[in-house]
């Protein structure tokens, strides 16, 4: 009696064909993308975050706290620097962060400019009435200013949209 197997017949798919890599790049090319910096310490004055290489693109912001802060009276905003025009724009407003317990994310609500603090980490976001703020964010670096030093850690973390395959974003 002949031996007989009842798996499937299977084969790999050819890795030496050199297109299959370039179509994989291209499909991931027009997607949402994302990139985080984890070490956003609150220092005095302006740290670099995110830099925008190359093209526009299309983002939203999330900030969490990873360390909490001290009791330091310490105001935080952000902001972009833009290479042309030539310019520093504020994308919020100040918000206070002493005394922030680890967990706490910070979100742009809605078309306010408002950076908004939820204290207890989960979030509903409501697409149809409160989506997250989306922003067009030209060629340049964006930017979290902070008033006073203070204890604590923010890892940021931004999605993006490229408006072109020239855009790249990275931690700065």
């Amino acid at each position: 009696m002949p031996l007989v197997t009842t798996q499937p017949s299977f084969s790999l798919p050819d890795f030496t064909f050199p297109d299959v890599y370039a179509a994989q790049l291209l499909a991931s090319a027009a997607g949402e993308r994302s990139v985080v910096k984890t070490d956003g310490a609150l220092l005095n004055g302006a740290q670099n975050l995110f830099t925008i290489f190359g093209a526009p693109c299309i983002a939203r912001l999330t900030g969490l706290i990873t360390a909490d802060t001290g009791g330091q009276a310490t105001n935080g905003q952000l902001r972009i620097t833009t290479v042309v025009p030539a310019a520093t724009t504020n994308l919020s407003t100040a918000v206070a962060l002493a005394n922030k317990a680890a967990g706490t994310s910070i979100r742009f609500i809605g078309a306010s400019g408002t950076l908004t603090l939820v204290s207890a980490g989960v979030v509903m976001i409501d697409p149809v009435l409160t989506d997250d703020t989306r922003f067009l964010l030209p060629v340049g670096t964006l930017i979290f200013n902070s008033t006073a030093a203070d204890s604590g850690v923010i890892a940021w973390y931004l999605e993006y949209t490229p408006l072109s395959s020239d855009c790249v974003v990275t931690p700065a």
